[in-house]
């Protein structure tokens, strides 16, 4: 009974991935592409301004927010220069 087994376990590989198996990839399948057209909702500019103009409108916010929570420590007594 035990030499059965043992027969078993050495005509089967021990992983399944040790036999080469060779399997035929299924054509793709074509899907009908949309054709949407994006650039129209692009054609404006963002808040009527350019590019260089709306970055330095968050150049300013991010300066004004770093000046104002700096404010805020220093008056809370969490940040001091000295």
């Amino acid at each position: 009974m035990w030499d059965q087994f043992r027969g078993k376990e050495e005509e089967a590989p021990f992983f399944k991935d040790d036999e080469l198996e060779i399997v035929d990839a299924p054509p793709p399948k074509k899907t009908p592409s949309l054709n949407l057209n994006l650039g129209k909702y692009f054609e404006e500019p963002i808040l009527g301004m350019t590019a260089p103009q709306r970055f330095l409108i968050s150049i300013m916010l991010l300066i004004t927010v770093c000046m104002l929570g700096s404010m805020f420590l220093m008056i809370t007594g969490k940040f001091a220069f000295f």
